[in-house]
C-alpha cells in the first residue's frame, strides 16, 4: 500500500480503498488482518525510509536524493493520526 497508494507525503486512502476493493474480490481479509492492516502499513511506510536513507546517503551518496526517506516518515505520521475504526471506514474494511 505505501508504494501504489502513495500522494506527495501521505497515503491515500482513496486509493487504498480501490487496491483493497480489488483485493477482496480474490480473498477477502479476516478479521485479523483487518484490525492489522493500519500497523502494518504503518511499519512498511516506516521501514521504507531506512533502505531509502541507506541507499541515498551511504551507499550512492545523492545530494538531490536526500531528503526522499522523510516523504514515507511523513506518510507514517499522516497515518498514525487516524483513528483505527476511521482508517476501517475509510478503505471500506467496516
Amino acid at each position: 500500500m505505501t508504494g501504489v497508494c502513495s500522494e506527495k507525503n501521505t497515503i491515500s486512502l482513496r486509493k487504498a480503498k480501490a487496491l483493497i476493493k480489488g483485493y477482496q474480490q480474490q480473498r477477502e481479509f479476516n478479521q485479523m488482518e483487518k484490525n492489522s492492516i493500519k500497523l502494518f502499513t504503518i511499519y512498511a511506510a516506516t521501514a521504507t525510509p531506512v533502505w531509502r536513507f541507506q541507499q541515498s546517503h551511504l551507499k550512492i551518496p545523492t545530494p538531490k536524493k536526500f531528503h526522499r526517506y522523510q516523504q514515507m516518515l511523513d506518510s507514517a505520521d499522516s497515518l498514525v493520526q487516524i483513528k483505527n475504526s476511521a482508517f476501517l471506514k475509510q478503505v471500506g474494511l467496516s
